[in-house]
C-alpha cells in the first residue's frame, strides 16, 4: 500500500470516482493534471501578455487546459466530459492559474514577454 497505509490518499481523490486503481493508473492521472497544470499555466501567461484581469486569466487558463479535451469529447459523444464529472481539474486549473499570477507579479521579467531563466 502507498501513501502511508491508506488506499487512496485524500478525501477528494477518494470522491472522484477512481477506486480499484494500480500504480500505473494512477501514475497516469497524476501526469494528467500535471499537464493540466501546465497548459493553464501557458494560458494564464498569454492573459498576462493580453493585460486582462483576473477573471479573463482564469477563463483563459480553463479554455487552454481543458478546451481541447472538452472538444474530443463532444465530437466523440462522451457525455457529461470529464471536467464536469471529476471536478479536481478544475480546481488545479484555478490554482495553477492563481499561481502563475502570484509569481509573475512577485518576480520582475525585464520587459521580455517569456520569462527566461
Amino acid at each position: 500500500m502507498f501513501f502511508h497505509g491508506s488506499k487512496y490518499p485524500t478525501p477528494a481523490f477518494r470522491s472522484c470516482g477512481l477506486r480499484g486503481i494500480n500504480a500505473v493508473t494512477m501514475l497516469l492521472y497524476f501526469l494528467d493534471l500535471a499537464g493540466v497544470a501546465v497548459f493553464a499555466v501557458s494560458g494564464a501567461l498569454a492573459a498576462g501578455r493580453l493585460e486582462l484581469d483576473l477573471l479573463g486569466v482564469i477563463v483563459l487558463a480553463s479554455l487552454t487546459a481543458i478546451g481541447g479535451g472538452t472538444l474530443r469529447d463532444v465530437l466523440m459523444n462522451r457525455h457529461p466530459v470529464f471536467w464536469m464529472t471529476n471536478p479536481v481539474y478544475l480546481w488545479v486549473i484555478l490554482a495553477a492559474a492563481l499561481g502563475t499570477v502570484a509569481y509573475v507579479q512577485v518576480r520582475d521579467f525585464g520587459g521580455r514577454l517569456i520569462p527566461v531563466w
